[in-house]
């Protein structure tokens, strides 16, 4: 099953990807693409769905992410953040 990557066309031509949890090859509770390397999940599997996210949106490319949490609080990235 392949990384389903969500995209808007709102956000024009910026290289961009919402991701679900198909595609990923964790399992148990963190079941599917789990990208968080916070969890319990093991290590290699959270490595291995970080890899298909950044291969399906932008292959050879460095993963930027960031801790979503529900603020008025805005983060500008300006290149990868592990």
């Amino acid at each position: 099953m392949s990384v389903e990557v969500i995209r808007s066309k709102l956000i024009g031509d910026v290289s961009h990807g919402f991701l679900g949890r198909r595609g990923g090859v964790s399992s148990g509770i963190y079941a599917g693409l789990n990208c968080s390397l916070g969890s319990d999940d093991a290590r290699d599997d959270v490595l291995e769905n970080r890899r298909r996210a950044v291969a399906a949106i932008m292959p050879g490319a460095a993963l930027a992410r960031v801790y979503q949490i529900h603020s008025p609080h805005v983060v500008t990235v300006t290149g990868p953040i592990d």
